[in-house]
């Protein structure tokens, strides 16, 4: 009889383990990324706010592109929030070159807070809220061999990415590798009719994890 077989989840913690210092490194990439853009955000910061003291400015007003191309228009303000005369075209073009860079660099470290709103590896894992056990079993009832595949003699891993988010819903489901022949779409389609697990936790708060699930496809000619 043909069947298909799927890895057990202490094949699934490897997993997770393998990927760890691969994790822990691209963190590491994101926090000195954060810092450097960081630095340069105060650096500019301090830069504005010294041509601001050099003309008593109290506040400024300030056009400029939005994507960042091109060169905005910066007016100093006293503090009755009328323009300030006499500025020189040279510091106003600085502090206008400023706020544009500075722009583009908060633009910059929100993208990088957006990337470490979803973790990979976190201090309790997302599970199953009935345990692996009983998950493996869905995924066996579930899980259907392609008849394209039967006739093809494919076998193979299909790897299911994945993410679970912070109310354990089943999300952002992809096949990050697979061997074709239909197995890949039953692999995504069975993990996307998963019930919610359990969130996982960083320091005791529910946060999005993406997680990885190896799903293997063998054909069992022996006889039921």
């Amino acid at each position: 009889m043909k069947s298909i077989s799927f890895l057990t989840f202490i094949g699934l913690l490897l997993l997770f383990s393998a990927c760890e210092d691969e994790t822990i490194n691209n963190m590491e990439d994101i926090n000195d990324q954060w810092t450097e853009t960081n630095a340069e955000n105060q650096e500019l910061m301090e830069h504005i706010q010294q041509i601001m003291f050099k003309y008593n400015a109290h506040s400024y007003q300030y056009t400029g592109p939005e994507n960042g191309e091109g060169q905005g228009v910066v007016v100093l303000l006293d503090a009755r929030k009328k323009p300030i005369k006499g500025v020189p075209n040279q510091d106003l073009n600085r502090m206008a070159s400023a706020l544009t860079s500075l722009r583009i660099i908060q633009k910059n470290m929100a993208q990088l807070q957006d990337v470490d709103e979803i973790f990979t590896v976190v201090e309790e894992q997302p599970k199953p809220k009935n345990g692996m056990g009983p998950y493996f079993q869905y995924i066996a009832q579930n899980l259907k061999y392609p008849e394209q595949a039967r006739k093809m003699g494919i076998e193979g891993k299909v790897y299911v990415e994945f993410v679970v988010n912070d109310f354990g819903e089943i999300t952002d489901v992809k096949v990050l590798k697979g061997i074709g022949a239909g197995c890949d779409e039953a692999a995504k389609k069975v993990v996307e009719n998963s019930a919610p697990w359990q969130p996982g936790r960083q320091k005791g708060q529910a946060v999005k994890v993406r997680m990885v699930l190896p799903i293997t496809f063998k054909l069992d000619n022996e006889a039921s």
